[in-house]
């Protein structure tokens, strides 16, 4: 909320509130006016936007609804500004200088980003879910992050334990719906793209190759799997496999017990 803006609508609320007794609005001018007032403080609606979309002529059910979009989406900037924040902080080669600001940046990244126990982050990891979608991210334990690594956990992401992601690689959990081709309760509408959801789940113990790419709509990587560097993933990778290539394809198959980092203790 800018103080400026904030002033202007003080001063303007009354011409506000007549434009949308004008749209079928038939509440006072004070019950406008406060009403108008109070839903640019709780959710953000700037007065333009509670008159193009006639609030105050909408019914109990419906302006419910629309609340409930706006508080989501108030939220959603709230978390997209405050990792955006974090990253800005936390993600530049400065951290380099000493061991101990490497544990610094390490345990602000674990804090942040609720990682499990012994996990390590190198300089330039950048985690970001795009489209304001608070996207879920899940991350066990021993995951190593090397550097400049780019992970999208738009459309939710889940790395399992013993993980090793490789420098530079780059993965995609969310693609564009430019063809119509998805049904709406599928998409994260806003004003320029639909965004399409492609949940990810990398499982124990799986390495990830430099420069290599999960591209959107892989749901799985699977247990011990091997992506070997600067491959381009575009389908499920079965456990124990080495795909490489692009688009990645098996070349080999691996022991389970020859990637075995990480062993839960019941």
């Amino acid at each position: 909320m800018t103080i400026s803006y904030f002033l202007r609508l003080l001063l303007r609320v009354p011409n506000y509130a007549k434009q949308s007794i004008k749209t079928g609005d038939k509440r006072s001018l004070v019950t406008i006016s406060k009403d108008i007032i109070s839903l640019y403080c709780n959710y953000g609606v700037k007065a333009s936007e509670y008159l193009s979309k006639r609030i105050g002529t909408l019914s109990d059910e419906e302006r419910g609804i629309l609340l409930h979009q706006l508080l989501v989406k108030k939220n959603s900037l709230k978390q997209y500004n405050e990792n955006r924040r974090f990253l800005v902080k936390y993600s530049g080669i400065e951290w380099e200088k000493s061991s101990k600001k490497r544990r610094c940046r390490k345990n602000a990244y674990i804090k942040h980003f609720h990682m499990g126990k012994h996990c390590q982050v190198q300089y330039g990891v950048i985690f970001i879910a795009e489209h304001l979608h608070a996207g879920k991210l899940t991350i066990g334990d021993n995951v190593l992050f090397a550097r400049d690594i780019d992970i999208d956990y738009t459309g939710d992401l889940v790395i399992g334990n013993g993980v090793s992601l490789a420098e530079g690689c780059k993965i995609l959990t969310h693609d564009h719906d430019y063809f119509g081709l998805y049904d709406d309760s599928e998409l994260i509408h806003n004003a320029t793209h639909r965004a399409h959801n492609t949940p990810l789940t990398i499982k124990d113990n799986a390495l990830i190759g430099a420069r290599s790419i999960i591209m959107p709509g892989v749901t799985e990587i699977g247990e011990n799997a091997m992506i070997s560097a600067g491959s381009v993933v575009t389908k499920p990778v079965p456990a124990n496999s080495i795909v490489a290539g692009n688009p990645a394809q098996i070349i080999n198959k691996i022991s389970p017990k020859a990637r075995t980092y990480f062993r839960h203790s019941e």
